[in-house]
């Protein structure tokens, strides 16, 4: 049969004898070909107080390539930050901290390595240390057996109070700062450490320097409404589970150097080739993190839907769509002509479509056609006219008919004349420009474009 399912961590044991301490560990660092530049630790023993905290910057090898862009939309440091000019190497730090852990969890303690959503940020940083640029001369802390991840714990359990689903505020998200906000009321600084003075003379005093970030976890870490979820099984892993996975992802890496090209594809030979700067996703030439922007983040956390409105329809698109609609239904009325201005352009175009459908051409010079004339035919024509009613009495005197008129003329006995695109006569005497009714003109101005959606975003077209 199936194994019972756990109700407690895999840790359980060490819970249980109160042998656990929790290392809660933070870095900073300044690109993949820099390295560390601060690690911080706080100490917290199995009732959740602090029992000590370590925190020392690091100076980078001098050949060290930095993302400067990244440092400063981060924590702020660079090669010239005097706490990072002052500091010692890897090499000497990573020693210091070592002893620090083994102080803390030596003997018949077991060790928790907790890191904010760690497993791809500390826990990778300090692999590439151990596994990568230093491996054979510095060594992972062997009494740090498990993991354990603050920001997964509170957005695994929803009964937990910090949870998206149990917040009063509204506000969204596992971010350290945001979740400290939550829990406290106040932003993460200084103030959530033992002594802010350790701090007082820092170039980076806020978030962001290591040793406030970890005692700012600490914090919410110890926090009842947080520690009951901690020997949870879906809380703490081993570490060496983990390793295991960064461990196979770096074999796979190399091997795909060496792999044999997939059938169809010919490979070149050519070992000097680089991918140019511009496609490579580290070092200050290259481009950005994968993933969404800061500002498409920011509206998404903001749950307010004029603001995912406003990040998708700006407000030029939104400014020539009004300005386009004002000049349509305002600016742009229709133009009223008298009889015989009308009378003139009818029946000229009624003559030029008569002669493309027979394939007959006309000379222009002559034949010369007068409004007197086109009245005349006019006259003939509308006297077969059953629906013809005289109104001799206006004598063509150059009526002009508002829309009013226009629409109090159709509305007595054109009911079953209706366009088909649900229009009145009006309304389709409007948009082929003439009409006649009567005896009387009227005409109406081409009508004006509808403003379109592309009007206020060429881009879609371009």
């Amino acid at each position: 049969g199936k194994a019972p399912k756990r109700s407690v961590s895999i840790a359980d044991e060490a819970f249980k004898n109160e042998k656990i301490v929790f290392a809660h560990v933070d870095v900073e660092d300044g690109g993949p070909f820099c390295g560390l530049l601060q690690l911080s630790a706080v100490f917290m023993g199995h009732d959740f107080k602090v029992l000590g905290w370590f925190d020392r910057f690091i100076k980078p090898r001098d050949n060290a390539i930095w993302n400067e862009e990244g440092c400063r939309l981060s924590h702020g440091y660079t090669k010239d930050t005097p706490e990072i000019v002052n500091a010692n190497n890897i090499e000497v730090v990573w020693k210091e901290f070592a002893d620090e852990v083994e102080k803390h969890v030596g003997g018949d303690k077991v060790g928790v390595l907790v890191a904010w959503a760690g497993k791809g940020s500390e826990i990778s940083k300090m692999f590439n240390v151990v596994e990568d640029t230093h491996k054979g001369t510095l060594f992972f802390p062997k009494e740090l057996v498990y993991f354990c991840d603050p920001a997964k714990v509170i957005g695994h359990y929803k009964s937990c109070r910090l949870h998206d689903d149990k917040r009063t505020s509204g506000r969204k998200g596992y971010g350290l700062g945001l979740v400290y906000c939550e829990a406290f009321g106040k932003e993460m600084d200084a103030g959530c450490l033992p002594d802010p003075s350790h701090v007082a003379n820092a170039s980076q005093k806020g978030a962001h320097n290591s040793i406030v970030d970890t005692f700012g976890q600490a914090q919410i870490f110890a926090d009842p409404r947080v520690n009951k979820f901690i020997n949870k099984p879906a809380s703490i892993e081993k570490i060496s589970d983990i390793w295991k996975a960064k461990q196979q992802q770096k074999v796979e890496a190399k091997a795909e150097i060496s792999r044999p090209v997939p059938n169809g594809y010919i490979d070149e030979g050519d070992d000097n080739w680089q991918l140019p700067k511009t496609n490579q996703y580290h070092g200050y030439g290259g481009g950005g993190v994968a993933g969404p922007s800061s500002a498409v983040t920011t509206a998404c956390n903001n749950r307010e839907l004029a603001d995912l409105f406003m990040f998708f329809i700006t407000m030029e698109m939104l400014e020539t769509i009004a300005k386009e609609t004002n000049r349509y239904g305002n600016e742009q009325p229709m133009k009223p002509a008298d009889a015989v201005e009308w009378r003139a352009r009818y029946f000229a175009e009624e003559e030029t479509g008569a002669d493309e459908a027979s394939g007959a051409t006309t000379d222009d010079s002559s034949t010369v056609d007068t409004p007197e004339s086109e009245a005349a035919a006019d006259d003939d024509d509308e006297s077969q006219d059953p629906d013809y009613a005289s109104d001799e009495d206006d004598e063509d005197e150059g009526m002009i008919l508002g829309i009013a008129d226009l629409i109090d003329a159709d509305s007595d006995d054109d009911d079953d004349d209706e366009s088909d695109d649900g229009g009145s006569n009006a309304y389709r005497f409007g948009r082929s420009g003439h009409g006649r009714r009567g005896g009387r003109a009227y005409m109406l101005g081409p009508p004006p474009r509808r403003p379109r959606l592309w009007d206020a975003c060429p881009q879609i077209t371009s």
